[in-house]
């Protein structure tokens, strides 16, 4: 199959220079050229012409999008063999607190690059991603993609089949099973690092009866059975008893029920999944004058408005940053600067504030 360039036809350019591009890019298209072009002598001597004629021929490429030239190293193929569009798709499972710092995180870097970015959502109501990918692909001619996958690992590995049979960059941000996509580049958070770091600050301040609190739609969840484990290991390597996870019902979320308060005032704190159920928490205690941190002193996930608000000491995940890194990356690899995948991981960070307390 023979590919024209992506510019002016023959007729407005010097056939010569056209000639040659048209067939190094048959040649890129075809895949006998795979990632780096030969030198400008050794290209020039094969078409027998000057230097300055195949210079001005890999100009032509360079303008048809499928050559970037990069100085000191050479003249290598982009990963989308086609002039940019310079729009960056994003596909996000949900737009909860943690999604919006996400995206806010990638609209911010796509616009410092000057980049065009499409958000594109799904969740119960719409649960499916190719059919948003596809159109992404079609309609938009979208550069690349930063994924944040939900849970069903299944999906998320077609989606990154239908992504690379079409040989699209992408990046895949917080997924804590990233060790199952070693061939596609991730950004991720550690999750073990900070549920252990407030394990360690709440027992390191004297607490010993510390709880688990999950919600009932976080419990079989890859991070909350991740956080709950950590909460075991860190119990147990200090000799503490650690507990079967607290539950507070999707019904109830908003204030915990009376049978969880009654276990709230045998404990001295309480390590929650997230901020959303550490909420839940801080009402219980309020109106069940049970102290905080006094009483009860409560650590959660998240580090959202709720808890900046209400002093509750939480781990920042460091999402917008995760979303801007995602960004870099993804435009490295589309302007061909990188062509094997890449690992990386953002830290988080645990905020102390007034609801744990030196006990």
């Amino acid at each position: 199959m023979e590919h024209d360039l992506n510019i002016a036809p023959p007729e407005a350019r010097p056939n010569k220079y056209y000639a040659i591009a048209r067939t190094i890019k048959n040649r890129i298209m075809s895949g006998e050229i795979t990632h780096r072009l030969p030198s400008v002598p050794m290209m020039a001597k094969e078409f027998s012409v000057t230097p300055v004629t195949m210079q001005k021929a890999l100009d032509l490429l360079k303008e048809d999008g499928c050559v970037i030239a990069i100085p000191g190293k050479g003249s290598f193929i982009t990963r989308l063999k086609r002039p940019r569009a310079h729009t960056i798709g994003a596909v996000i499972s949900s737009l909860g607190p943690l999604g919006t710092t996400l995206a806010q995180g990638i609209q911010d870097a796509s616009r410092e690059f000057g980049q065009s970015l499409l958000i594109e959502n799904y969740g119960p109501q719409s649960p499916h991603t190719l059919p948003r990918i596809q159109k992404l692909i079609e309609r938009e001619q979208v550069d690349g993609f930063i994924l944040w996958p939900d849970e069903d690992l299944s999906e998320t590995a077609e989606t990154i089949k239908v992504l690379d049979d079409a040989k699209i960059p992408y990046v895949i941000t917080p997924l804590l099973e990233f060790q199952q996509f070693t061939n596609s580049t991730t950004v991720t958070n550690a999750d073990g690092a900070p549920t252990s770091d407030v394990m360690t600050h709440l027992i390191g301040t004297g607490h010993k009866k510390i709880g688990y609190v999950t919600s009932e739609s976080a419990l079989d969840s890859h991070y909350s059975t991740r956080r709950y484990q950590q909460y075991e290991r860190s119990m147990k390597v200090s000799g503490l008893k650690p507990m079967s996870p607290i539950l507070v019902s999707d019904a109830h979320v908003d204030e915990a029920p009376q049978d969880v308060v009654a276990v709230l005032k045998k404990l001295d704190a309480v390590f929650c999944v997230t901020d959303r159920v550490a909420l839940s928490i801080v009402r219980a205690c309020l109106r069940n004058k049970i102290g905080v941190p006094e009483d009860l002193a409560i650590a959660s996930f998240d580090n959202t408005v709720v808890a900046q608000e209400l002093g509750i000491t939480s781990v920042e995940q460091h999402f917008e940053r995760i979303g801007a890194h995602a960004v870099k990356l993804l435009l490295d690899e589309i302007e061909g600067h990188r062509s094997s995948p890449v690992h990386e991981v953002i830290e988080a960070e645990l905020i102390i504030r007034p609801s744990t307390r030196l006990a």
